[in-house]
């Protein structure tokens, strides 16, 4: 490209420039041409197919950076396993394509010079220039003022091939895809006999795991989980608040970013077949029913919630450091009465201070609510602070996205709707329309007749049926009493589980507090028992949804939203930047279409042709030549061909046409045409350098001699420049 930048502060005078500039590229009537010495006119449009090609290229990648396509496991499966392979092929392409943009903006810079060797006398250190960058090479003999233009040309022409190996370089791109494969999930199908989800919790019931490779499974997740149930219970509220990930309480190996609200049970339980797909699969997420558990605690002193010892059977004194039976009881908040018995240690022989913590956990049918009451031995015993607490809990059905990264083996759930958009329950027996049985008691016991045998007579407790209502039918109503009989088993000879559980968690909430400066953590204490009961109860569900998928064997099957990797080419960033220079450099060939007329009167002659050099030179005589030998002997040096020779490098020559053969010539330039190049030449043909006239006198031609036939030479008129003279001419 042939570009003049005049460094004009006034902007007027720079747009009279330019016009002037245009002006400059229509011949001088007095110039003559031979129309077989010019270009073919085709052979000057070679450049448009390869911009044709680029344009096309660069037009597709654009179109597909915001374009989803469908995931290819053909094409992802070479690109990952070849990578090699497809970097050669893709750095082929690139630097193919890159050529095409480079021979496009040489060849055009080619064109424009070639027109202005015609009409201007250069320098021969300025064409040696014009090579450089016509062919995109880096000539570091050039002098100074040439070399750095050069350089900048020169890394210029790097830059297409570093554009089109980012534009095609195959990254892999995360698309949200339906690929109409289902997931199993749990479905809580009739069950009438009380087999599997539909058991009637009571406090003698029998307990049946199902161990496996993959962990135990159960209804009753009290007795196969509670070492694991509890130790989520006691970190889930440092775990929430940090972002640390929970252990699924199986062998699945996955994790919980999130609370798990009792969903996400399949993911690792049942195998899911991605097809083609499985190489490409990052994750994925699919939607569950759920219930979203909430729970509210407070503490009311005058709750009828207590631990009483029974008296043993063989002696009157309890027996230091011999765990004791005691009896857990009291009224509920809907009028009922509840009991059940619990072991704890008198540690000094007094049945009054125990370790000890007894929760019950019961549906409250007349609120449609869950209840929690905790009560504690006495005596300052360690667990005094949970004495007392009472909690409310509620069971929401809403929907849930369950989104699992198969990389980290994580699972993250979030609530798609909560309170209150609800949807269907999952559970049957939550319909009003449906009933279930339930374990009541009507009586409290008479501890003094109380045996081993018959802690629970018929006359106090047995089933009933109860009414379904929405998030408290028999799923949620076995969740709660998951709690009793965590509390039943969690007692031992020094301490009690439950206990240091809730402790635990305390600990946890007030080491987050202080880390973080919260100065309200102490506003609410209650804040790690509620999200530790929360954790029980949702370890409870998720306990039951495995033990459908593993016991039952009863799913269902919902559709997937797949994470997959795709295979895009390029990244955008590269091929915007591509789409930019590609539009550049059209604009850029169309300004010079314009500008020299499609390079009209383009001479055949190439000075990058060296064979075409060579023979020009000689039919422009020895007047080049003689000029240069002059200049040395001046100099007190002599011309060895050295690239650097300074003094050739500022002879200025200028190519001509025979006017009987058409012949092109290199000659030695006259002042009339050095002269004009001074006072009008582009920047392609300006320099800084001063020369004196002195140096130059006008004699008789003899750089335009024409060869006759017969080997004689004859001279053609004119006139040369040599040394004489007065006055400064800058070139």
């Amino acid at each position: 490209m042939v570009l003049h930048v005049p460094t004009i502060a006034n902007g007027g005078r720079w747009f009279k420039v330019y016009l002037q500039f245009w002006k400059l590229y229509k011949y001088p009537e007095a110039v003559r041409h031979s129309s077989h010495a010019e270009q073919p006119v085709l052979s000057r449009f070679v450049l448009v197919p390869g911009l044709l090609v680029t344009t096309v290229v660069s037009m597709i990648l654009m179109f597909y950076i915001n374009n989803a396509r469908k995931p290819d496991p053909s094409l992802y499966y070479y690109v990952t396993n070849y990578r090699p392979t497809v970097s050669v092929i893709v750095n082929l392409i690139a630097h193919t394509l890159a050529f095409a943009h480079v021979y496009v903006l040489t060849s055009m810079i080619n064109f424009s010079t070639r027109l202005l060797l015609r009409q201007y006398a250069p320098s021969l250190d300025r064409v040696k220039w014009w090579k450089a960058i016509s062919t995109g090479n880096l000539d570091v003999s050039l002098p100074s003022r040439f070399l750095l233009p050069a350089a900048g040309f020169f890394l210029l022409a790097l830059l297409p091939a570093t554009l089109w190996t980012g534009a095609l370089t195959p990254t892999m791109l995360y698309t949200h895809q339906n690929l109409n494969l289902p997931v199993q999930i749990p479905n809580y199908a009739a069950d009438t006999d009380g087999t599997y989800w539909n058991q009637t919790w009571t406090p003698n019931a029998i307990h049946s795991v199902n161990y496996t490779s993959l962990g135990s499974f159960s209804y009753t997740p009290a007795y196969d989980r509670r070492i694991s149930m509890l130790n989520n219970a006691a970190d889930t509220v440092a775990n929430q608040d940090l972002h640390i990930s929970t252990i699924r309480n199986d062998r699945t190996t996955f994790v919980y970013n999130t609370s798990t609200f009792g969903v996400g049970a399949s993911v690792g339980l049942l195998p899911l077949d991605f097809g083609d797909y499985s190489l490409q699969v990052q994750s994925y997420s699919y939607n569950e029913t759920g219930y979203y558990t909430e729970v509210y605690c407070s503490r009311n002193d005058t709750a009828d919630w207590s631990i009483t010892e029974i008296p043993p059977d063989s002696t009157t004194e309890t027996l230091k450091n011999i765990p004791s039976t005691y009896m857990c009881m009291g009224e509920t908040s809907e009028g009922s009465v509840d009991y059940f018995l619990q072991y704890g240690l008198s540690p000094d022989g007094d049945p009054n201070n125990h370790s000890i913590v007894a929760m019950d956990a019961y549906a409250n049918h007349a609120t449609g609510n869950g209840s929690v009451v905790i009560a504690t031995g006495t005596g300052g015993d360690k667990y005094s602070q949970l004495n007392h607490v009472q909690c409310n809990v509620t069971f929401t059905p809403a929907l849930f996205e369950i989104s699992v990264n198969l990389t980290s083996k994580s699972i993250s759930v979030g609530a798609l709707s909560t309170p209150p958009n609800t949807v269907e329950d999952m559970d049957p027996t939550a319909q009003p329309s449906e009933t279930f049985q339930t374990w009541s008691c009507n009586a409290l016991p008479d501890l003094g007749n109380v045996t081993v045998t018959d802690i629970y007579p018929q006359a106090n407790c047995g089933l009933v049926t109860t009414a379904g209502q929405s998030g408290l039918g028999n799923i949620a109503t076995r969740a709660l009493r998951q709690l009793v009989d965590l509390s039943t088993i969690s007692g031992n000879l020094l301490q009690s589980d439950l206990g240091d559980m809730f402790l635990g968690a305390n600990s946890s909430e007030q080491v987050w507090c202080n880390t973080n400066v919260k100065s309200n953590c102490n506003d609410y204490p209650l804040y790690p028992v509620e999200h530790a009961i929360r954790s029980l109860l949702d370890d409870s569900l998720l306990a039951f949804a495995s033990a459908q998928l593993m016991i039952a064997n009863t799913t269902k099957a919902t559709k997937m939203m797949a994470s997959v990797q795709v295979v895009q080419f390029g990244t955008p960033q590269y091929i915007y930047l591509l789409f930019a220079f590609n539009l550049l450099l059209i604009l850029i060939f169309v300004h010079e279409m314009l500008r020299t007329r499609a390079w009209r009167h383009l001479p055949v002659f190439d000075y990058n042709d060296i064979k075409s050099v060579i023979a020009a030179s000689s039919l422009g005589g020895t007047a080049l030549a003689d000029e240069i030998s002059v200049r040395h002997t001046k100099a007190g040096t002599f011309w060895a061909a050295d690239s650097k020779d300074m003094v050739a490098g500022n002879v200025h020559v200028q190519m001509r046409i025979q006017n009987d053969t058409g012949a092109p010539q290199v000659v030695l330039a006259e002042r009339d045409d050095v002269q004009r190049g001074l006072e009008k030449s582009p920047w392609l043909m300006r320099s800084r350098r001063t020369y004196s006239s002195s140096e130059w006198k006008v004699t008789p031609s003899v750089h335009e001699r024409a060869m006759d036939d017969d080997g004689s030479v004859s001279s053609m008129g004119g006139s040369v420049l040599e040394r004489g003279g007065s006055g400064a001419l800058r070139l």
